[in-house]
């Protein structure tokens, strides 16, 4: 087992995680730092402040308070991430939906989560506003972005509620054990539970995941899975903000934003994901001359000898072993489901150098892909959407 150094953390009594995360960076002299590269603009820590801020204020006057629940139902954007942290800091609780639903299902975490207010944008407002119909909650559902559709009794545009918003906001008194946020389980044994954070949580997350990946102000951290993956959201997006590192965000196609992005500058990429080989032959390759490149993964000091594309997938993809020494020994293959169930076995002869997989019927989640080869173990993870 790899283990890292004791750490000794101490939190205070009076502790609000939106402001561990976010606010302290003004502090520390970032508020012109770039903070989000979005599409072609920038926002600094000092604008996603401000946003976070009349975000905040907006969930106040429609009367979020400690421990009320928001549920963010939106594609990756500065809106997003502002209301993740405006829900923590006005002492509500954070949760967030898959953005592929169908109404049945987000009628479902409505009636889960019961909550003060939805987030949502133009590209899930029809299933949400469906969802909505079938359920005596989401009193208010709150519609993100430009363009939008005719709104509907119950829904309000969140540019025009936050546009003469008050930018300045004081973080609602909270205990380090009062509840922040929410995360949810992929679903596989059923319908997915919530699983409740208090605020120190995110402490002893981020200093236990810093002392391996040393973010910096220098960073840009892209991340292939969206924000609603939890991982993806704490490693890629809360840990990278506290450190002052900047995030990329593509509110349509994370895995196509990657090969398309490009920076002018001196930076570090991180990119986390599940699978190394679909960072490798994406943003890595296109970006290796303009960045160092550190990747995150279970083990950074194992060099896995296959390889998996594309990586997030729709359940088709490739088990590659070109880049492998040869070997005397045939290899067993394992697909098994976060929660340990076994989903599909195969046997991969000595002389198969790569074995496409049909996994279309497995519903969406996070799956491990085990290998053994001469008693030998190795393991790494995809996203099947």
């Amino acid at each position: 087992m790899k283990t890292g150094p004791h750490i000794d953390i101490s939190v205070p009594e009076n502790f609000n995680l939106a402001t561990y995360f976010l606010d302290e960076n003004l502090a520390k002299g970032r508020e012109n730092k770039a903070a989000i590269y979005c599409r072609d603009e920038t926002y600094t820590f000092g604008d996603l402040c401000s946003l976070t801020n009349r975000i905040g204020n907006a969930m106040k006057e429609l009367d979020v308070g400690f421990e009320d629940r928001v549920l963010l139902i939106l594609q990756d954007s500065p809106e997003w991430m502002a209301s993740w942290y405006a829900t923590m800091k006005v002492g509500g609780v954070a949760t967030h939906a898959y953005t592929y639903l169908k109404p049945d299902d987000y009628a479902y975490f409505m009636n889960y989560v019961r909550p003060k207010v939805v987030i949502a944008d133009h590209t899930t407002i029809k299933n949400v506003r469906e969802g909505a119909r079938r359920t005596e909650y989401a009193k208010t559902i709150l519609v993100a972005g430009d363009d939008l559709p005719e709104l509907r009794k119950g829904e309000r545009s969140l540019k025009s509620m936050i546009h003469n918003a008050d930018e300045h906001l004081e973080a609602a008194v909270t205990s380090r054990d009062d509840l922040a946020l929410w995360n949810f389980s992929g679903g596989t044994t059923g319908k997915p539970k919530a699983v409740p954070h208090m605020h120190h949580d995110g402490v002893f997350g981020f200093e236990s995941l810093q002392q391996i990946v040393h973010y910096t102000e220098k960073d840009v951290v892209l991340r292939v899975p969206k924000l609603f993956f939890h991982y993806s959201r704490d490693s890629g997006m809360n840990y990278a903000i506290r450190a002052g590192a900047a995030i990329a965000l593509f509110p349509d196609n994370p895995e196509k934003g990657a090969r398309e992005f490009s920076f002018h500058g001196e930076f570090t990429l991180l990119l986390t994901g599940t699978d190394r080989e679909s960072v490798k032959e994406g943003a890595v390759v296109r970006l290796k001359d303009l960045c160092n490149v550190m990747v995150l993964s279970e083990d950074s000091n194992i060099d896995l000898n296959f390889s998996l594309y594309p990586n997030p997938n729709n359940g088709i993809f490739t088990i590659d072993f070109t880049e492998s020494q040869p070997t005397d020994y045939n290899r067993f293959l394992s697909i098994v489901s976060i929660d340990g169930r076994v989903i599909h076995t195969a046997v991969i002869l000595k002389d198969e150098l790569t074995k496409e997989l049909n996994l279309a019927y497995i519903d969406p989640g996070i799956y491990i892909v085990r290998i053994i080869e001469n008693n030998m173990v190795q393991t790494n993870r995809f996203i099947k959407y």
